[in-house]
């Protein structure tokens, strides 16, 4: 569940100029993204391999089938059996736009400002649920027992929210329109597959309109090379 953070305010601003500031976190997040991608692709490049190997009924060395039951896991799924099976999981395994994960980025840390981001190295407004796994929220609601997860690094922060994008349920419509256009052979665009988020915040559609305002006003979808 994503940490709500709105930004009405940028939205219907007509000042498109970027500080100092903002410039810096821009081109950090742009090298971070695609470095993690580049570590999916690396992922899916195997498990693909894996995949014709098991078509050509060919046996797996045992080493084979640990990494593929540890990378199956990874994505909330059992060691695939089926084609259907392998079809799910290499959807799951997959790269999301820099500008899609960007404009998140931007929301959910208010260009990397927040607390979380500060204190937590949380840039997307990833909750946990262990007391003591991150910071506590100032204003959480009376009974809830959420905190804003922490983690070590901005790295670790991207890598566990391609991770809940690309395996969470809520995410499946952004993940089947993302399969449609690869097969399509068509360039990925964040824009493209933004409606797929309507489930990261409470506020739905408007979320979405927000993050898809952020990729035109910024132009970030210079960044989906």
């Amino acid at each position: 569940m994503a940490l709500i953070i709105h930004i009405s305010a940028l939205m219907n601003s007509a000042v498109f100029a970027i500080s100092a500031k903002q410039q810096v976190f821009m081109k950090q997040m742009v090298t971070l993204i695609r470095d993690v991608n580049q570590k999916v692709l690396v992922r899916r490049e195997k498990l693909k391999n894996l995949h014709q190997l098991v078509l050509q009924k060919k046996q797996l060395t045992l080493a084979e089938k640990v990494w593929l039951k540890k990378a199956a896991e990874r994505y909330k799924m059992k060691t695939p059996k089926s084609e259907a099976d392998w079809e799910k999981l290499l959807r799951r395994v997959d790269i999301l736009p820099v500008s899609l994960v960007l404009a998140q980025a931007i929301n959910e840390s208010a260009w990397g400002q927040s607390r979380f981001a500060r204190d937590a190295n949380n840039l997307f407004g990833r909750w946990c649920f262990k007391a003591g796994c991150g910071l506590v929220p100032a204003k959480r609601s009376k009974g809830a027992t959420h905190e804003v997860k922490r983690f070590s690094t901005k790295v670790e922060s991207i890598e566990d929210y391609l991770r809940n994008i690309n395996s969470n349920d809520a995410y499946t419509k952004l993940r089947l329109k993302r399969r449609e256009l690869e097969k399509k052979k068509s360039s990925l665009h964040g824009i493209d597959i933004a409606d797929g988020l309507s489930s990261y915040s409470s506020r739905g559609r408007a979320y979405v309109a927000d993050i898809k305002a952020i990729i035109k006003r910024y132009d970030l979808g210079k960044y989906d090379s």
